[in-house]
Protein backbone atom coordinates (compact mmCIF):
# COMPACT_ATOMS: atom_id res chain seq x y z
CA UNK A 1 0.00 0.00 0.00
CA UNK A 2 0.90 3.66 -0.11
CA UNK A 3 2.08 5.22 3.12
CA UNK A 4 1.30 8.83 3.83
CA UNK A 5 4.07 11.00 5.23
CA UNK A 6 3.75 13.57 7.99
CA UNK A 7 2.67 16.31 5.56
CA UNK A 8 0.31 14.20 3.48
CA UNK A 9 2.77 13.28 0.73
CA UNK A 10 2.68 9.72 -0.58
CA UNK A 11 5.64 7.54 0.37
CA UNK A 12 6.20 4.68 -2.05
CA UNK A 13 7.01 1.27 -0.61
CA UNK A 14 9.54 1.41 2.20
CA UNK A 15 10.85 4.89 1.43
CA UNK A 16 10.60 7.12 4.48
CA UNK A 17 11.15 10.80 5.26
CA UNK A 18 13.12 11.71 8.37
CA UNK A 19 12.68 15.29 9.57
CA UNK A 20 15.40 17.27 11.36
CA UNK A 21 14.94 18.66 13.97
CA UNK A 22 11.26 17.69 14.19
CA UNK A 23 11.90 13.96 14.64
CA UNK A 24 15.67 13.73 15.14
CA UNK A 25 17.86 16.10 17.14
CA UNK A 26 20.83 16.06 14.75
CA UNK A 27 21.57 15.45 11.10
CA UNK A 28 23.70 12.39 11.85
CA UNK A 29 20.94 10.86 14.01
CA UNK A 30 18.55 11.03 11.05
CA UNK A 31 21.22 9.72 8.64
CA UNK A 32 21.97 6.79 10.97
CA UNK A 33 18.36 5.55 11.08
CA UNK A 34 17.59 6.19 7.41
CA UNK A 35 17.61 3.30 4.95
CA UNK A 36 18.98 3.53 1.39
CA UNK A 37 16.58 5.57 -0.72
CA UNK A 38 15.14 7.47 2.24
CA UNK A 39 15.04 11.26 2.48
CA UNK A 40 16.44 13.31 5.35
CA UNK A 41 14.56 16.62 5.21
CA UNK A 42 16.15 19.47 7.14
CA UNK A 43 14.38 22.60 8.39
CA UNK A 44 15.93 26.06 8.16
CA UNK A 45 18.49 26.85 10.86
CA UNK A 46 22.16 26.78 11.74
CA UNK A 47 23.32 23.28 12.67
CA UNK A 48 26.39 23.08 14.91
CA UNK A 49 28.16 20.73 17.28
CA UNK A 50 28.50 16.98 17.52
CA UNK A 51 26.08 15.22 15.22
CA UNK A 52 25.83 18.19 12.88
CA UNK A 53 29.33 18.08 11.39
CA UNK A 54 31.68 15.31 10.24
CA UNK A 55 28.54 13.77 8.72
CA UNK A 56 28.95 10.36 7.12
CA UNK A 57 26.40 8.78 4.81
CA UNK A 58 27.92 5.36 5.58
CA UNK A 59 27.51 4.04 2.05
CA UNK A 60 23.75 4.62 2.02
CA UNK A 61 22.26 6.40 -0.98
CA UNK A 62 20.16 8.98 0.86
CA UNK A 63 18.59 12.24 -0.26
CA UNK A 64 19.63 14.90 2.27
CA UNK A 65 17.77 18.08 1.41
CA UNK A 66 16.96 21.37 3.07
CA UNK A 67 13.46 22.78 3.02
CA UNK A 68 14.52 26.45 2.79
CA UNK A 69 17.74 26.40 0.73
CA UNK A 70 21.38 27.22 1.43
CA UNK A 71 20.95 30.81 2.60
CA UNK A 72 18.79 29.64 5.50
CA UNK A 73 20.14 26.14 6.16
CA UNK A 74 23.71 26.19 7.42
CA UNK A 75 26.04 23.47 8.62
CA UNK A 76 28.65 25.34 10.70
CA UNK A 77 31.58 23.09 11.57
CA UNK A 78 33.25 25.70 13.85
CA UNK A 79 36.71 24.69 12.51
CA UNK A 80 36.41 21.44 14.48
CA UNK A 81 35.66 18.89 11.72
CA UNK A 82 34.74 18.53 8.04
CA UNK A 83 31.21 19.04 6.79
CA UNK A 84 30.25 15.75 5.15
CA UNK A 85 32.06 12.64 3.97
CA UNK A 86 31.05 10.46 1.02
CA UNK A 87 33.71 7.77 1.38
CA UNK A 88 31.86 4.45 1.18
CA UNK A 89 30.85 3.99 -2.44
CA UNK A 90 27.74 6.18 -2.52
CA UNK A 91 26.26 6.52 -6.02
CA UNK A 92 24.52 9.34 -7.91
CA UNK A 93 21.34 8.40 -6.00
CA UNK A 94 23.00 9.89 -2.90
CA UNK A 95 21.98 13.54 -3.08
CA UNK A 96 22.92 16.54 -0.96
CA UNK A 97 20.93 19.68 -1.77
CA UNK A 98 20.29 23.14 -0.38
CA UNK A 99 22.92 23.75 2.31
CA UNK A 100 25.70 26.15 3.21
CA UNK A 101 28.66 24.24 4.63
CA UNK A 102 31.05 26.60 6.37
CA UNK A 103 34.02 26.59 8.74
CA UNK A 104 34.94 22.98 8.02
CA UNK A 105 38.45 21.85 8.89
CA UNK A 106 40.02 18.60 7.76
CA UNK A 107 43.21 17.22 6.32
CA UNK A 108 41.63 17.03 2.85
CA UNK A 109 38.13 18.03 1.76
CA UNK A 110 37.18 20.30 4.63
CA UNK A 111 33.74 21.16 3.27
CA UNK A 112 32.93 17.92 1.44
CA UNK A 113 35.22 14.92 0.98
CA UNK A 114 34.41 12.35 -1.72
CA UNK A 115 36.57 9.22 -1.96
CA UNK A 116 35.53 6.38 -4.27
CA UNK A 117 31.98 7.72 -4.48
CA UNK A 118 29.73 9.56 -6.95
CA UNK A 119 27.12 11.58 -5.03
CA UNK A 120 24.95 14.31 -6.55
CA UNK A 121 25.77 17.67 -4.97
CA UNK A 122 23.42 20.52 -5.81
CA UNK A 123 22.53 24.04 -4.73
CA UNK A 124 25.29 24.23 -2.12
CA UNK A 125 27.50 27.01 -0.80
CA UNK A 126 30.92 25.87 0.45
CA UNK A 127 32.62 28.77 2.21
CA UNK A 128 35.21 29.49 4.88
CA UNK A 129 36.48 25.88 4.93
CA UNK A 130 40.17 25.09 5.55
CA UNK A 131 42.14 22.02 4.51
CA UNK A 132 45.34 21.20 6.37
CA UNK A 133 46.73 19.89 3.07
CA UNK A 134 44.58 20.04 -0.11
CA UNK A 135 40.96 20.67 -1.12
CA UNK A 136 39.53 23.30 1.19
CA UNK A 137 36.00 23.43 -0.19
CA UNK A 138 35.63 20.09 -1.98
CA UNK A 139 37.99 17.16 -2.53
CA UNK A 140 37.32 14.43 -5.11
CA UNK A 141 39.71 11.50 -4.77
CA UNK A 142 39.01 8.58 -7.09
CA UNK A 143 35.49 9.98 -7.06
CA UNK A 144 32.99 11.11 -9.69
CA UNK A 145 30.43 13.39 -8.05
CA UNK A 146 27.99 15.45 -10.09
CA UNK A 147 28.05 19.07 -8.91
CA UNK A 148 25.19 21.34 -9.94
CA UNK A 149 24.87 25.03 -8.97
CA UNK A 150 27.59 25.07 -6.32
CA UNK A 151 29.22 28.22 -5.01
CA UNK A 152 32.72 27.45 -3.74
CA UNK A 153 34.12 30.67 -2.27
CA UNK A 154 36.52 31.96 0.37
CA UNK A 155 38.06 28.59 1.18
CA UNK A 156 41.72 28.06 2.07
CA UNK A 157 44.27 25.27 2.31
CA UNK A 158 47.86 24.76 3.36
CA UNK A 159 49.00 23.33 0.02
CA UNK A 160 46.94 22.88 -3.20
CA UNK A 161 43.37 23.37 -4.41
CA UNK A 162 41.74 25.72 -1.92
CA UNK A 163 38.41 25.57 -3.71
CA UNK A 164 38.56 22.13 -5.30
CA UNK A 165 40.98 19.21 -5.41
CA UNK A 166 40.67 16.42 -8.00
CA UNK A 167 43.10 13.51 -7.60
CA UNK A 168 43.51 9.78 -8.02
CA UNK A 169 41.62 9.51 -11.30
CA UNK A 170 38.72 11.67 -10.15
CA UNK A 171 36.16 12.42 -12.87
CA UNK A 172 33.67 14.94 -11.42
CA UNK A 173 31.06 16.75 -13.49
CA UNK A 174 30.30 20.44 -12.92
CA UNK A 175 27.27 22.39 -14.15
CA UNK A 176 26.55 26.02 -13.30
CA UNK A 177 29.18 26.19 -10.53
CA UNK A 178 31.06 29.28 -9.36
CA UNK A 179 34.51 29.27 -7.77
CA UNK A 180 35.97 32.52 -6.50
CA UNK A 181 38.14 34.09 -3.78
CA UNK A 182 39.71 30.77 -2.76
CA UNK A 183 43.33 31.01 -1.60
CA UNK A 184 46.07 28.39 -1.88
CA UNK A 185 49.71 29.21 -1.08
CA UNK A 186 51.03 26.67 -3.59
CA UNK A 187 48.94 25.63 -6.61
CA UNK A 188 45.30 25.98 -7.60
CA UNK A 189 43.58 28.70 -5.61
CA UNK A 190 40.35 27.70 -7.32
CA UNK A 191 41.15 24.20 -8.66
CA UNK A 192 44.03 21.77 -8.45
CA UNK A 193 43.73 18.62 -10.52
Amino acid sequence: GVQMGRYGQACAGNIHVHDVPLEYPTLQAAIDVAAPGDTVRVAAGTYQGTGNRNLNAGGKDLVIISVAGPALTIIDCAMAAPGILYVSGETAAAKLSGFTIRNGRHTTGAGILCIGSAPTLENLILTGNHALTDGGGLACISASPTAIDLVIADNTCVDDGAGLLCAGGAAPSFQGCQLYDNTAPNRGGAVYS
